[in-house]
Parts: structure tokens; C-alpha cells; sequence
């Protein structure tokens, strides 16, 4: 048995003790945040609570346990691709938060808040070298370092937020499927298809229903099996559950009710994309 199927098993043992979708949904339902905080303290959570653990601590416990999941996943992969496609979203996201600071604000070093997670391979440190001193770094792959690069040299005041952040979804991608050529894995391969196909629906979603314009060419991120040409001036509702029914997800186009809300649309949306990742 290799290491990667034992630390698995390990994983799927502890899956119980920790937040599964009824209980978060109980969470987000209870009329209290006391009440939210009592499910967590029924959990494996509850080793992460002490006396000075406040109950507005959510986000501190609950990546306390993902922390300590990594750390038993990197224990025992020995820099198994699987690897990369747990900790990069959370290095990419780190990115985007530099970036914003230096391209947006006018920042001259990393501001590192709240919103700065540690379950990247990259270190704050390394976030600063990387966007606000040109310094590569070993602890990433050099498509995220060229798209770094590339982002701040073609950079201008037209350029805005969600332009970069586009920017680096693609390389999310393109970094996760540069990985794959080197270490095939087709498993993985059909992860990061369908994946990629759950965050183009996102994308375009939130497009029609909130910002009620056409997705951009540069919105559209690789890997995915739902091409721009087909989807590029999907712009109304009837267009997106016309897109959806040409799709692997038309079993979702019935379920969204014309006359709900877009926030009630949305969450029905994201509720279906996440079980499609949780059934794979």
C-alpha cells in the first residue's frame, strides 16, 4: 500500500469528526452565532477550543483542522502532484491579495491580514519577494512567476480588479495542467476538467444574474469543456440555462426557478457545482 492510499484512509477516518455539509448548513441556519459555535464544539474542532477562543473564531478553528490535514498529506506524498492542487488555491489567492495591494493601492510591501492563508506552500515572505521585489522563489512553479510577472508589466490604470484576478484563475489552471504533463495522473486530469468546468459556470452566473453582462474572453480558463465561442455573449438567463443544457451539468437548468431571486438562483447553482465536486 503506498503512502499517498494510507493517508487517504487515514483522511477518510477522520472525515466524520470534522464539518460535513448538513452541519454547515445548521450553522448557517442557526438564529445565534452561540448556536453555530456549540456544532463546531461537537466535532474534532473541540481540541481547538480553549478559554480564550472567542465564538466569532470560526475561521481560525476550522483552518487549524485543515492545517493539520495538510500537514498529515505532506507527511507522507513526498511532492505528489495531489499536493499542488490542495495547497496553489490558496497560494493564488494569496497572490491576488498582493497584487491588489501593490497594483491597486499603491502598496510598496505585503500587507498580510486576516485574509491570509497559510495552507499555501508559499510563506508571507515569499508572497513579498515574489510581487514587491521581483525575487523568485523555489516553493512555486515558474508559470505562476511568469503570470506574476506578466500581470504587473502590462499593468495600467484601466486595468482593474477582476482583471487580475482572471488573470491568475487561468494560471491556477494552466500551472495545475503544466504539473499534469509531468506527472500524468488521469484521475487528476478529470479533477481539474470538471473543476474547471464548475468555475466557468460560477464565473458566468455571477456574470448574468449580478453583473448582468457578457462573461470576457479572458474570464475563461483552460482545461474546461465549455468554450467561449459557445458561451462568449451569454448575457441573459434564458442564455445561461440554455448553456447549461448543452453541458455535463443540464441536470442543473430545470432546477433554477425563473421568478426566485438571483442570491436564491446562485445558491442553488453553487449548491449543485459543489455536489459534483463531492460526488467525484
Amino acid at each position: 500500500m503506498s503512502d499517498l492510499t494510507s493517508i487517504c484512509g487515514q483522511i477518510q477516518g477522520l472525515a466524520p469528526k470534522l464539518l460535513q455539509r448538513s452541519q454547515i448548513d445548521r450553522m448557517v441556519g442557526a438564529e445565534k452565532a452561540e448556536d453555530s459555535f456549540r456544532i463546531l464544539c461537537e466535532l474534532q474542532y473541540a481540541d481547538y477550543i480553549d478559554q480564550h477562543t472567542d465564538i466569532t473564531d470560526f475561521d481560525v478553528i476550522i483552518t487549524q483542522g485543515l492545517f493539520e490535514t495538510k500537514e498529515l498529506i505532506s507527511s507522507g506524498t513526498d511532492g505528489h502532484v495531489v499536493e499542488d492542487f490542495l495547497s496553489l488555491p490558496f497560494d493564488i489567492n494569496n497572490l491576488k491579495q498582493a497584487l491588489k495591494q501593490r497594483l491597486i493601492e499603491n502598496k510598496t510591501e505585503f500587507n498580510v491580514g486576516a485574509s491570509f492563508s497559510k495552507l499555501g506552500a508559499l510563506t508571507a515572505a515569499d508572497i513579498q519577494e515574489i510581487v514587491f521585489d521581483n525575487v523568485s522563489s523555489s516553493n512555486t512553479s515558474e508559470v505562476v512567476l511568469n503570470a506574476v510577472s506578466q500581470i504587473i508589466a502590462d499593468f495600467t490604470k484601466d486595468v482593474s480588479v477582476r482583471d487580475i484576478e482572471f488573470a491568475l484563475d487561468r494560471t491556477l489552471f494552466l500551472a495545475l495542467a503544466d504539473r499534469l504533463r509531468v506527472n500524468p495522473s488521469p484521475v487528476l486530469s478529470e479533477y481539474l476538467t470538471l473543476w474547471a468546468d464548475t468555475v466557468q459556470i460560477r464565473n458566468l452566473a455571477r456574470s448574468v444574474l449580478v453583473i448582468k453582462e457578457a462573461l470576457p474572453e479572458a474570464a475563461f480558463v483552460s482545461e474546461i469543456t465549455i468554450s467561449y465561442v459557445s458561451v462568449g455573449k451569454v448575457e441573459t438567463l434564458a442564455d445561461f440555462k440554455g448553456v447549461l443544457e448543452k453541458s455535463r451539468f443540464s441536470a442543473l437548468s430545470p432546477m433554477i426557478d425563473e421568478n426566485a431571486s438571483p442570491t436564491t438562483q446562485l445558491l442553488i447553482i453553487e449548491k449543485t457545482l459543489d455536489a459534483a465536486i463531492d460526488s467525484f
